[in-house]
């Protein structure tokens, strides 16, 4: 089995050069299917990890312009993290009413408290969160 850090061997040198820049603002221009969404979770993955392993707690927010695209992102993300061999302490999926109204937020926990969630671009989801954020499909939000 392998050991979650081996796996940035795996990433094509643009997806590790993504991982690997620790800037504090950081935008990428990438064509469709690239794997944008993999290095990015590869990264936030590694960043609550890591933060867990320390008992601190840190939070990744997944912003896409709908419902559909946060979650397909967020599904990514807990792939990468199952594949990193990262046990979640608990998953939930909020929403304004019932089963079909509109999404708040999904998310997974780290035993420490660290999250990953996941919230459609709309201003009403976003705002009130403080995390390291990250904006997918940019270019097509209102």
């Amino acid at each position: 089995m392998k050991k979650r850090y081996q796996l940035i061997d795996e990433l094509l040198p643009y997806q590790k050069k993504w991982v690997l820049d620790k800037s504090r603002w950081k935008m990428g221009l990438m064509a469709r299917q690239v794997g944008k969404d993999h290095a990015a979770a590869f990264e936030g993955m590694i960043h609550c990890a890591l933060a867990d392993a320390a008992e601190q707690k840190t939070d990744r927010l997944i912003v896409a312009p709908s419902e559909r695209q946060s979650l397909e992102s967020f599904q990514k993300w807990k792939e990468v993290g199952q594949a990193m061999n990262i046990i979640f302490e608990d998953e939930e999926i909020k929403r304004d009413g019932g089963p079909k109204s509109m999404l708040q937020y999904a998310s997974v926990a780290f035993p420490h408290g660290s999250r990953i969630m996941a919230v459609p671009g709309k201003p009403e989801t976003v705002r009130g969160f403080s995390a390291n954020v990250l904006f997918t499909e940019f270019a097509f939000f209102e």
